[in-house]
């Protein structure tokens, strides 16, 4: 939730945090390894993508799937 931000800004905090997942090793015990991981997020903004908090997220979350269809690990704005 980032009140008072359109959707392009919304998606700038994402991409931030997406980049950030994907540079952090989770640094595993001992005998476990180390991985990488990545995220794939969607973006919706009111009321440009929806006028009731439902229908936002459900708007967010298409999004978040037409981006890990489109080869996961981005951020997608929703339309």
């Amino acid at each position: 939730m980032l009140p008072e931000t359109d959707a392009e800004g919304a998606a700038a905090v994402a991409e931030r945090i997406r980049e950030g997942v994907q540079e952090y090793p989770f640094v595993g015990g001992e005998g476990i390894p180390t991985v990488h991981k990545s995220i794939s997020m969607g973006v919706a903004s009111f009321p440009e993508h929806a006028e009731v908090q439902s229908r936002l997220i459900e708007a967010a979350d298409r999004a978040m799937y037409a981006a890990k269809r489109a080869g996961k690990n981005q951020v997608r704005i929703a339309e």
